[in-house]
């Protein structure tokens, strides 16, 4: 008898996406390939990674200033408030 996978919905990650995000970022500061990386090791191969749903939470996140980008992405003083509030709730 064959196991069944277990497999995890875009629409149920994406609800949290944006928080792993900032998590990993709080962490340390990487590429988006790197990202990408952690997240999909969050996941264990539950989650097919969809580089559009992490390349829209990037941009939004960059957008509304909690994180920024150079040669990296990284984490703001607003993004470090967002999530200790987050956090707390």
């Amino acid at each position: 008898m064959r196991k069944k996978r277990l497999q995890i919905k875009d629409s149920q990650v994406k609800k949290n996406l944006k928080w792993h995000i900032l998590r990993l970022l709080r962490l340390n500061s990487g590429t988006k390939q790197e990202l990408i990386d952690k997240i999909r090791d969050m996941y264990v191969g539950c989650w097919q990674v969809n580089n559009e749903l992490i390349d829209i939470d990037l941009n939004h996140l960059t957008d509304e200033g909690l994180i920024k980008y150079s040669d990296k992405y990284e984490i703001t003083k607003k993004g470090l408030e967002a999530l200790d509030k987050k956090e707390r709730d």
